[in-house]
């Protein structure tokens, strides 16, 4: 008989490569990796919205509406509406916007921009990381003899986000432990929101000398190690905990709803009607790495959302657009570098959540292509599935020079500046036709991931020192240039950095593993 999915609530995790064990949601979410290696999901189907629920979430303001969906997904006997009330309210106290998300049509634009970036560190990572930060700090109370580690390695804007969120919530059993590639690979802004923070008890930053990816086979050889993990409290916080996408969830609900509205008025879904009868749906398009933001769209599709198709604009480390386009899902040679660095990525990790749902819950072939990945960095996703993924996902592979034209013309044509990561979005957007109204009928969102302030270099090299200097003058964020004085004061620690082994790659990842451990000990356990 099927599950009535619009009573359900979610009670227990389990890993996408088994369903023999369960676990609970503070277990999922303050680990990060399931014990077999795979990542989390709800055990059992989605949760699902009815149409008249839908409707009534749309006049809901955005905490009201984090609450609406978390409550199906954490269980209530972890997490009483009180608990859970008070979560969000922290998580959300330091935005810059009482909507929290802001979604905007700039002058004759084609595409709406969702603007995501106004929270703490001005991108997109801070709605997911400080409800999730808040959500362990909840599960390690202040008092008790528990303490959690967690760690953190980014290409860009995961790193401030994660050790804003933890420095805010002022927790002495919560600490942190971030990496950051070398080399120039991710802004000089994010460098410095990272060090900046860098002198607290709760915090260690490390610099590294490898590509984007190096760090993660370190992090996830110490999750794989359940003593170790017990010992150090460890607990991963990159998309892979399951804890990020569900609370990303809201902010799609959040900017379909206001599409929905801008296109169609406030009333515009009939409860009498189902989705698919009312047809009023909205395309997005998504700027992508390592796909936590694209999974956290397709599970509020299946959770009941109006999301029409879904297109992944990515940049020249273009895993994700190959697996879309033709079923190869392999490794590249090297971490390209380009000027929209947040999305920098050659394995991305969620990419076995989204397999994961597209299989319709087959745990046995997600572990068999895992098995297969884990190995080789390698894998071929059949045609006919292929074509099963085509029917929901759009992908766009965009230059550098692509991009920073599209910086050019959408300030140039709408007044708007935007990042580079939202100027790759909006060339996948354009060539998927959705800046031509009349072949284009449903309304289309762009998800904007991060604010310009954050990319001096990039919007320098795409429009010029002038633009840079007018946006500083007159639309960069006041903390973010008390933060540029400060640093031009002096005083903000360099952080540790790491060598890479003269004796190879694989012998590196190992001394940066006992390394870790080591600073783990020294630091946050003694």
């Amino acid at each position: 008989m099927p599950v009535d999915r619009s009573e359900l609530n979610v009670e227990s995790y389990c890993s996408t490569r088994s369903s023999a064990r369960h676990f609970t949601f503070e277990y999922a979410i303050t680990s990060g990796y399931a014990p077999d290696g795979g990542i989390y999901v709800p055990a059992g189907p989605l949760p699902l919205f009815t149409v008249s629920r839908l409707k009534e979430m749309m006049k809901m303001d955005f905490d009201q509406l984090a609450f609406a969906i978390l409550r199906r997904f954490l269980p209530l006997k972890e997490i009483d509406d009180s608990q859970l009330k008070s979560v969000i309210d922290r998580a959300y106290s330091k935005f810059t916007t009482e909507n929290r998300v802001e979604v905007v049509a700039p002058s004759s634009s084609p595409v709406s921009i969702a603007e995501l970036f106004h929270g703490p560190t001005y991108c997109f990572k801070d709605l997911g990381l400080s409800m999730l930060c808040n959500l362990i700090s909840h599960f390690t109370p202040p008092g008790v003899e528990k303490k959690r580690t967690l760690v953190v390695s980014t290409t860009g804007d995961t790193g401030p986000a994660a050790l804003a969120s933890v420095d805010r919530a002022a927790n002495p059993n919560l600490n942190i432990l971030a990496f950051f590639p070398s080399g120039g690979q991710i802004s000089a802004f994010q460098r410095l929101q990272m060090t900046s923070l860098s002198g607290s008890p709760n915090i260690e930053v490390v610099e590294f000398c490898g590509g984007g990816d190096d760090m993660d086979k370190p992090i996830k050889v110490m999750q794989k190690d359940e003593d170790w993990m017990k010992e150090a409290g460890l607990c991963g916080v990159n998309s892979y905990n399951i804890g990020r996408p569900l609370a990303q969830m809201t902010h799609y609900f959040w900017s379909v709803f206001r599409t929905l509205e801008s296109r169609y008025g406030k009333d515009c879904l009939d409860p009498s009607k189902t989705i698919e009868e009312n047809g009023k749906f909205v395309n997005v398009v998504i700027p992508t790495g390592a796909m936590g933001n694209i999974v956290a769209c397709y599970m509020s599709k299946h959770c009941g959302l109006p999301v029409g198709r879904i297109t992944a604009g990515v940049n020249a480390n273009d895993i994700t657009h190959r697996a879309f386009q033709s079923g190869d899902f392999s490794k590249s040679a090297k971490m390209e570098k380009t000027l929209s660095d947040a999305i920098n990525i050659q394995i991305p990790y969620n990419m076995e959540r989204l397999l994961f749902y597209a299989t319709g819950g087959d745990h046995d072939k997600i572990k068999g292509w895992y098995d297969e990945m884990d190995q080789s960095d390698s894998l071929q996703l059949d045609p006919d599935f292929v074509a099963t993924l085509q029917t929901e996902f759009s992908s766009h592979r965009v230059e550098d020079n692509e991009m920073c034209a599209m910086i050019r013309s959408f300030k140039a044509n709408h007044d708007y500046l935007v990042d580079p990561h939202t100027a790759v979005a909006l060339v996948a957007a354009e060539r998927q036709g959705y800046f031509d109204p009349v072949s284009n009928s449903l309304p289309t969102v762009v998800m904007s991931t991060a604010s310009p302030c954050k990319f001096q270099h990039s919007i320098t090299v795409a429009a010029g020192e002038g633009e840079w200097e007018a946006y500083y003058a007159s639309k960069f964020p006041p903390a973010g240039k008390q933060l540029l004085e400060r640093a031009k004061a002096g005083g903000i620690a360099e952080p540790v950095v790491w060598e890479a082994s003269k004796e190879g790659f694989d012998r590196t990842q190992i001394e940066w593993e006992q390394s870790a451990r080591r600073l783990i000990k020294e630091k946050f356990l003694l």
